[in-house]
């Protein structure tokens, strides 16, 4: 985000963002960077059609979905 490099919507070769990593791995405070000063979208899905917060719910705890629907609405 700092250098400006990559968007942050960019997506890798299964269609995954920086954000959809970020849930899928519990990073709260990442997904929270991304949301507030990157305006990343978290409606984006992978190729399988997953979006940042259906992978938060499959992967991590349920505590952790509840979490990164909190970030998204303070972000």
């Amino acid at each position: 985000l700092e250098d400006g490099r990559e968007p942050v919507d960019a997506r890798d070769r299964v269609g995954r963002t920086a954000l959809w990593y970020a849930s899928r791995y519990g990073k709260s405070d990442r997904a929270c960077v991304l949301l507030a000063e990157g305006h990343a979208d978290h409606t984006i899905p992978d190729h399988q059609g997953r979006t940042p917060l259906d992978v938060a719910r499959e992967f991590s705890s349920m505590h952790y979905g509840g979490r990164l629907i909190e970030v998204w609405c303070v972000c």
